[in-house]
């Protein structure tokens, strides 16, 4: 018993140390050791026990000092003594010298409203500053204690206040903000002089005299220690100077005076000049040394230091090599930027503190000894780190203080030392972000996790949370009615499903390509493209098709018509994926179904079509979806689909794949035309000939071209074709019972021709030469077109390139018309037809403004003159040249896309530009495909909010709700045609939204969900809730109470759910207290009789941030009515439980916050969400899902 005792202590130590939580470690050893009747065994390894114990005792440098408080915004001092941190209850908690007491306590409470959203201190702690939404308030140190500054009113009326600064002595204020119309803001800078006992002020107005419509706004500011002037980030990403003086404790600006050039009363740069990618580096916030001869300026996850310098403007960016920071690979922004006074610079990036100095090739990382490589060190329970900085001269001491609610002390030289003795290295918890590398191999990073005891083991087989990524931002998620899968809604403009295991049996994106579960033949709840399309053709011979193949294999089918309301319809999807002969999904791998994840990625070859319409061939690449490029493999092969399947299913595989010949990929296809072969070519200029019936080989000849790329190939009979090449040469290739030969077409070859495109009948082709000048170092694109009688001939057409934009010549195209008569020339916005034999122009025409042709196709001649169809990236689109209109446009969802199921998960809803159904019925071989599309006759001209399904089986009505807050309920039967109009309408939102709302910028939603048994539907329309009660054909709105003293225009909602039993609903969003205070709020109402009545209020100040930009409040809630709970998420990221009330109180109070969901040791995620909550839904067998929006999508188990 005393050993099982024993071995229950070495796992707890155990436990602590691969948490990281060494104070927790030393105790639990100081308490074994201090026990009145010690265990045997910790006896018999007292003297092991004790020397760890001294070893970390001596160096307890590194530490975490609990504050029990929770932290908002937070601030230290440059010095390293003053720590300041916004609490949950509205209080300002001000630490000196937190890092030598033994139990620190605050020295002073100062109270603030909650809606602070600027917090500053002087460099030695003095003064302190908070301000926000018509508030800004100041303290001064007084004999150890902190009095209120009262400052005085100046000319600036209703100031937004965007950065404080004290100057390093504490004795003036600087408040930068902004005031007037924010659609045409003035900056203007308040200074307040602290020195006596009455503030003087002052007010400067730096852009007075610039242009309204064109005035700079300052963003971001910071005050030179030396007193040389303000350093001010523009709206218009430069760093301008205002230059100051200071005598006698009097600060005076230099005015800019009508008339002056700005650049000259206000010198500027650049911040970009000298970068290799300016466009990459877009300026966020600034910093400055404590000496003021650096200054730092963050872009996401770069920061470039600047020099002090001589200049007007004070400082001079070096070389893009010594002045650049890239701080992880990772695109989440650096926070803070700190500079000891030995010239070392501190970053704070989410969880993660890193250390760097100049070398002599640039900046690198500090190496401390003991932190170990892509690891991390004790600190902020894998919260984010809310402020960090020096806590002396040199850099040797770090102070940090954490969302986990501790201030943690590092001494960079005993950190080895302190975790030497504390029994070796041991891997800490990682992310599924850690394991994918977001943080490259080599660089070291200081952090923490988990500060709290850990859970005990899992039993075998116990479900765990699953944390994923989409897109770049989720919009929805929810649970199947049977719990098997998530439907998720992204910004790539597709839905995807996942099952409950967090496995992808859906999904594609163009923002996340090389993504190890894209499995394309089932990307199917998207019309159109994800990835950007590569070409684009008219199927033969009456070309009523067009065919659009994009980036990730997919070839879309669409009617080449004009669509009710100018959007095409996709008949078919072709999609190449798993190989051909392997039947199923998953393969047996020890016992144990392994994922066969596999990708068609970036076909280098254009679709070729035979002559009849019937044949498509192209080259693909699959890869096997190893999540590690270094480790995955690429299968060159090339498909043949057989284009009368098209209109029969949803989705056409290959009926052969031509493989097993390729070393390198194909770049160009092509079949004869008795269609019994095909001729392919790689990039090294291997050619194959194939039997198209049998799949096999008749013929090959390696190393043409030069062995370089082939750029196009076609048929001109069933014995000869025409192929050319990126090194300049045409070849006409004979097939004889010998074999291929081939023999050079004579001309004077150009340095590269990139397209090569062949008349209808095989006997004349066209060319696009691209040739180098050798003196101005200039590209210039030539159109050639060869026939046997003619020879050569140029078109009057060129495109020049020069150095800074080498694409410009690929982007255009060459088509010929069906019967060979005409040719079509599109490149960027312009359209030409030419005479095929004379080469004269016919027709031109110029694409509207912001449209482009990348490629082009001409359709068949029609009784309605000619039509021309084009793509840029994802959307492509019919012209009728004589009109010059858009006809129909051929693309996927719009801009925002959420999806749901029906109650039988055999059909997916989606909302976005229009109301979109999709099969989504796995056993049927039509699985993706779009039912149907309501055009905007039917729908109207606004966009799509959110669709969502009864949740009733076999009840397939459709509840919707536009931008504008209308809400329609649409009636469908799977047996039936699409709905032609709605069964009922709200009318679009009549709530004038109020002057609190705009001023803040608070999100008005719109959103709308059932009750469970389908009687009730609820709908936020611009943030108010609205409900009624559905009775078959019956619909009567239901009134709604809001708590006694609640003003309707004070609350705005952004999310409604109910419970399971429909008895009661929850509505969040934020709410304007009696204080003029923004906070985080809700409501939880009693269902019944035909009145909605409010039994609790969710009261979460302080608990939920209500975001710092487009204030939001709780964005998400849903009842877990197995757990008596609700789960909240909102802006600040947290995902809360709050105790579920009976439904029967009489009076209305606030309900209990139960703690904070999150994932647990075992889960290998501690922190999940770091961005705004965007939905949050429950299983019927208790599993919850959470996403937010950056893309991360949490799938919990049930409550235990």
């Amino acid at each position: 018993a005393q050993k099982d005792v024993f071995q229950t202590f070495e796992d707890r130590l155990k436990a602590y140390y691969d948490i990281q939580d060494y104070p927790k470690y030393i105790q639990l050893i100081q308490d074994e050791l201090d026990r009145d009747e010690p265990n045997p065994f910790v006896i018999k390894n007292k003297e092991i026990l004790e020397k760890r114990l001294k070893l970390a005792k001596e160096n307890a440098g590194n530490a975490m000092i609990p504050l029990g408080e929770d932290i908002g915004r937070a601030v230290v001092s440059q010095d390293g003594t003053t720590l300041i941190f916004q609490s949950g209850n509205a209080e300002l908690l001000v630490y000196r010298h937190i890092a030598d007491a033994d139990s620190p306590k605050p020295v002073a409470r100062l109270k603030i409203p909650r809606s602070a959203a600027q917090l500053e201190v002087s460099a030695s702690g003095t003064v302190i500053c908070a301000a926000g939404r018509m508030f800004r308030s100041v303290w001064k140190s007084d004999a150890g204690s902190y009095k209120q500054v009262n400052l005085p009113d100046t000319e600036v009326q209703s100031p937004r206040t965007k950065k404080c600064q004290v100057t390093p002595n504490g004795q003036h204020l600087f408040l930068f903000s902004d005031v007037g119309k924010r659609s045409q803001p003035e900056s203007v800078v308040e200074v307040f002089d602290l020195s006596g006992a009455v503030p003087q002020s002052m007010v400067l107005r730096p852009f007075q005299f610039w242009p309204a419509d064109n005035r700079p706004e300052i963003t971001d500011a910071v005050f030179l220690p030396d007193g040389a002037g303000v350093v001010t980030l523009t709206s218009s990403a430069n760093l301008r100077l205002l230059p100051l003086s200071v005598e006698d404790g009097q600060v005076t600006f230099q005015a800019h005076v009508k008339g002056m050039p700005l650049d000259v009363a206000y010198p500027k740069i650049d911040p970009t000049k000298g970068l290799k990618d300016e466009t990459n580096f877009l300026p966020q916030e600034i910093f400055v040394s404590q000496d003021g001869q650096r200054l730092g300026v963050t872009s996401r996850n770069l920061v470039r230091v600047f020099e002090r310098s001589s200049d007007d403007f004070p400082f001079e960016s070096q070389n893009e090599t010594a002045s650049l920071i890239s701080v992880h690979s990772t695109n989440k922004p650096v926070t803070s930027v700190s500079f000891s006074t030995d010239n070392r610079v501190l970053t704070t990036q989410l969880r993660y503190l890193q250390l760097w100095e100049s070398k002599e090739d640039g900046w690198g990382l500090v190496k401390i000894a003991g932190l170990w490589k892509d690891q991390s060190l004790a600190g902020h329970g894998g919260e984010q780190i809310r402020c960090a900085g020096f806590l002396a001269n040199g850099s040797r001491h770090l102070i940090s203080v954490g969302d986990d609610n501790t201030v943690r002390i590092w001494d960079t030289d005993q950190y080895s030392k302190y975790v030497s003795a504390l029994g070796g290295e041991s891997l800490p918890l990682q992310t599924e972000s850690d394991s994918d590398s977001e943080y490259p191999t080599g660089q070291y990073i200081l952090t923490g996790l988990p500060a709290d005891e850990t859970e005990p083991n899992r039993p075998d087989g116990a479900e765990k949370a699953v944390r994923i990524q989409q897109a770049r931002s989720v919009y929805s998620a929810e649970f199947s009615r049977d719990s098997e899968r998530v439907i998720v809604g992204a910004n790539d403009l597709a839905a995807h499903t996942f099952t409950a295991q967090g496995k992808r049996t859906l999904t594609a994106s163009m923002l996340n390509p090389r993504d190890p579960f894209f499995a394309p033949q089932r990307n199917n709840f998207v019309e159109g493209h994800i990835p950007e399309i590569v070409t684009l053709k008219f199927l033969p011979p009456d070309g009523k098709l067009l065919l659009t193949f994009d980036y990730f294999g997919s070839l879309s089918v669409w009617d080449a018509s004009e669509g009710e309301d100018g959007i095409g319809y996709e008949r078919s999807r072709i999609i190449p994926s798993k190989p051909l002969g392997v039947a199923d999904e998953t393969e047996l791998e020890n016992g144990e179904e392994k994922d066969r994840p596999y990708e068609v990625e970036d076909p280098s070859c254009e679709i070729a079509v035979s002559r009849d319409g019937r044949w498509l061939i192209a080259g693909m690449v699959r890869n096997d979806g190893k999540p590690e490029i270094s480790q995955s493999t690429d299968t060159y092969f090339v498909a043949l689909w057989d284009t009368r399947q098209i209109m029969e299913t949803g989705s056409v595989t290959p009926v052969r794949e031509l493989k097993g010949e390729f070393k390198h990929q194909v770049t160009a296809a092509a079949i004869s035309p008795n269609s019994r072969q095909a001729i392919t070519a790689t990039r090294r200029g291997a050619f194959t000939l194939w039997n198209l019936e049998t799949g096999e080989v008749i013929a090959q000849l390696e190393g043409a071209h030069n062995s370089d790329g082939v750029s196009g190939v076609f048929f001109r009979s069933d014995t000869e074709f025409v192929s050319a090449g990126l090194d300049g040469t045409v070849l006409h290739w004979t097939i004889n019972a010998d074999g291929l030969s081939f023999r050079l077409l004579d001309r004077p070859s150009p340095d590269f021709i990139i397209r090569l495109r062949p008349g209808p009948d095989g006997q004349s082709f066209i060319t696009s030469d691209l040739n180098k000048n050798r003196t101005t170092d200039e590209y210039r694109l030539t159109l050639s077109r060869w026939t046997e009688a003619d020879g050569w001939k140029q078109l009057p057409v060129s495109i020049a390139a020069k150095s800074d934009d080498l694409d410009r010549p690929y982007r255009h195209d060459i088509s010929w018309s069906d019967d060979g008569s005409e040719i079509l020339y599109v490149h960027e916005r312009t359209l030409l037809v030419f005479n095929a034999d004379t080469l004269a122009p016919i027709e031109g025409f110029r694409l509207p403004e912001g449209h482009q042709a990348v490629r082009g196709a001409l359709a068949p001649n029609t009784p309605n003159g000619r039509r021309v169809a084009t793509f840029d990236g994802r959307f492509a689109h019919l012209w009728d040249l004589q009109s010059q209109k858009d006809i129909a446009e051929f693309r996927s969802h719009g801009p925002v896309v959420r999806a749901a199921f029906s109650a039988d998960r055999k059909f997916v809803v989606t909302g976005s530009d229009s109301i979109r159904v999709f099969n989504s019925d796995e056993s049927s071989n039509n699985h993706g495909r779009p039912v149907f599309r309501l055009t905007r006759q039917v729908i109207g001209k606004r966009l799509i909010e959110q669709a969502v399904f009864s949740p009733v089986t076999a009840d397939f009505r459709i509840a919707s709700i536009d931008r504008a807050g209308c809400v329609k309920l649409w009636n469908w039967s799977p047996a039936g045609p699409p709905p032609s109009a709605e069964v009922f309408s709200s009318g679009e939102s009549e709530r004038e939204i109020p002057g609190w709302m705009l001023d803040e910028e608070a999100e008005a939603a719109n959103r709308i969900t059932w009750s469970h048994d389908a009687k009730t539907l609820a709908a936020l329309q611009t943030g108010h809730l609205r409900v009624w009660s559905i009775s078959g054909d019956e619909i009567t709105e239901l009134n709604v109470a809001l708590p006694e003293g609640i003003e309707l225009d004070s609350v705005t909602f952004n999310d409604v759910s109910f419970s399971s039993d429909s008895s009661q609903l929850v509505a969040v969003g934020l709410r304007l207290n009696d204080e003029d205070d923004l906070e985080s709020w809700g409501v939880v109402c009693r269902v019944e009789n035909g009145q909605v009545q409010p039994v609790a209020t969710i009261e979460a100040a302080g608990l939920h941030n209500t975001g710092d930009s487009g204030l939001r409040g709780i964005t998400a809630a849903v009842f877990d009515d197995d757990s008596k709970e609700i789960i909240t998420g909102a802006a600040g990221s947290r995902i809360l439980r709050w105790a579920q009330p009976s439904g029967i109180e009489e009076n209305v109070q606030p309900i209990l916050h139960i703690g904070e969901k999150r994932g647990k040791a075992g889960d290998t995620f501690t922190a999940p969400h770091q961005a705004p909550i965007t939905a949050v839904s429950i299983a019927p067998n208790g599993r919850v899902v959470t996403a937010d929006e950056e893309g991360w999508i949490v799938i919990w188990p049930p409550q235990e």
